[in-house]
C-alpha cells in the first residue's frame, strides 16, 4: 500500500512539473500566480474535486512553490521577476528547449532510465544499417547532450562494459531488417532468396512475415512458405544471417493468428530456437554430486519449467521441453557430469549423436 502511494505521488509530481515546463518556454515566462488560479492546471493533474487543493489553496501554494524550486534548483527553468517585498520569485521561463523538456524530465525522475538506455546501446548493434539504430543514435546523443554537466553517463559507461561471444556479420543481418519490420507490421509478403546450411546459393520463395525473434545474437524470422518445395510449406524459423535479399511484394496477406500462436508457443516450449522434435514431454537429467558442474548448473534458469532438486543420486534438473537434437547436444556438452538422462527419446537422440560424430 505505501508504494502504490509513493508511486502515484510521483506519478502527480511528474504530471505537474511537466504541466509547468510546457508552459514556463524561453519565449514565455509563467507566473506562480497563473499555476494557483488555472484550473486547467488542476484538471490535469487528475485532482478537479480536491478541496484540499483548490485554486489558490495553502495546500496548493505550498506544493506548486516546492515544485517551482525544485525545478530551478535543477537547471529547468530561472527566475525572472522576483517580488522583493517576499524576497520571492514572481515569474519563471525554461532555460531548455522545448523539445529537450520530455527526456531530460523523465531521466532526471528516475536515473535508472538513463543507464537503461546507455546499456541499450550495446544491443543496437545488431539493428545496423536500419532506420531503428539511426534512431536509437540519435537518442543517444540526445542524451549525452542533455547530461554534459553531469558525470552521470559517464560514470554508467566507466563501471559496466559487456563482452559478446561468437558474432555474425551484424552489417548482412542490418541489410533485411528495416524491409523486415515493416512488412511485419503491415502484414506484407515479401520474397526472398533464403540459403540453408546445406546449400551453395539460395532459393527464391514468397513468405508472409510474422515476427523476429533475436536469440542468442541473431534475429530468425518467424513466416509462412507460400511454395511447396521439398514439402516445405507452412510456418519456419529462418536465420537472417542466411538472407541474400529481401524484397517487398507489394501485396498483403490475411494473418493467421491462431496458427501463429501455436508456433509461439513452441518456441517458448523449445530448449532453444529449434521448434522441431517430438512432444512437449518432461524431461530428467541427473548431474554428479560434487563436482564443478553442479555449481556452474545451477547459475542459470536453462528453460522457464526448470527445476532444480537434490536427490541422493545428484542433482536433479527437470523440465517440460521439447525433446530435439539442439537439446541433446547441450547434454551431451556436460559429458561424464551427466550421470542419468530421461525421457528415453532424449537418450536415443544423444546416442546417435556420439555415434555419428564420434
Amino acid at each position: 500500500m505505501e508504494n502504490a502511494t509513493t508511486e502515484n505521488k510521483k506519478r502527480l509530481q511528474f504530471k505537474r512539473w511537466f504541466w509547468i515546463l510546457s508552459n514556463a518556454l524561453p519565449s514565455r515566462s509563467i507566473s506562480s500566480k497563473d499555476i494557483f488560479q488555472d484550473r486547467e492546471f488542476l484538471d490535469f493533474v487528475n485532482v478537479p474535486n480536491s478541496e484540499s487543493l483548490e485554486p489558490n489553496s495553502e495546500s496548493l501554494q505550498r506544493t506548486i512553490r516546492r515544485d517551482l524550486q525544485a525545478l530551478c534548483e535543477m537547471g529547468y527553468i530561472e527566475e525572472i521577476r522576483l517580488d522583493r517585498k517576499n524576497n520571492e520569485a514572481q515569474e519563471y521561463r525554461s532555460t531548455r528547449d522545448k523539445n529537450e523538456l520530455s527526456l531530460l524530465l523523465k531521466l532526471k525522475i528516475d536515473p535508472y532510465i538513463l543507464q537503461s538506455i546507455l546499456l541499450s546501446q550495446d544491443i543496437f548493434q545488431y539493428f545496423n544499417n536500419t532506420e531503428l539504430q539511426e534512431a536509437m543514435k540519435a537518442l543517444y546523443t540526445d542524451v549525452h547532450n542533455i547530461y554534459h554537466y553531469d558525470d552521470k553517463a559517464s560514470a554508467v559507461e566507466n563501471v559496466i562494459k559487456v563482452k559478446h561471444g561468437a558474432q555474425y556479420e551484424f552489417d548482412k543481418q542490418g541489410e533485411c531488417l528495416d524491409s523486415l519490420i515493416n512488412a511485419c507490421r503491415s502484414h506484407d509478403k515479401v520474397k526472398i532468396k533464403y540459403r540453408t546450411v546445406f546449400q551453395k546459393t539460395g532459393r527464391e520463395d514468397t513468405v508472409h512475415p510474422y515476427k523476429l525473434i533475436l536469440y542468442k545474437e541473431s534475429f530468425y524470422l518467424l513466416c509462412y512458405k507460400e511454395h511447396n518445395y521439398y514439402k516445405l510449406r507452412g510456418f519456419r524459423l529462418l536465420n537472417l544471417i542466411r538472407f541474400e535479399h529481401v524484397k517487398l511484394t507489394g501485396e498483403t496477406f490475411n494473418p493467421k493468428i491462431e496458427e501463429v500462436e501455436k508456433e509461439l508457443k513452441k518456441i517458448d516450449e523449445a530448449f532453444g530456437i529449434l521448434t522441431y522434435g517430438d512432444e512437449v514431454l518432461p524431461v530428467r537429467i541427473v548431474f554428479k554430486k560434487g563436482s564443478y558442474v553442479e555449481k556452474l548448473i545451477r547459475e542459470k534458469k536453462w528453460h522457464t519449467s526448470s527445476e532444480f532438486s537434490d536427490q541422493p543420486e545428484g542433482v536433479v534438473l527437470t523440465m517440460n521441453v521439447l525433446v530435439n537434437e539442439e537439446l541433446a547436444r547441450w547434454v551431451l556438452g556436460w559429458g561424464k557430469d551427466v550421470i542419468s538422462v530421461e525421457p528415453e527419446s532424449l537418450l536415443d537422440a544423444i546416442r546417435n549423436i556420439a555415434k555419428n560424430d564420434w
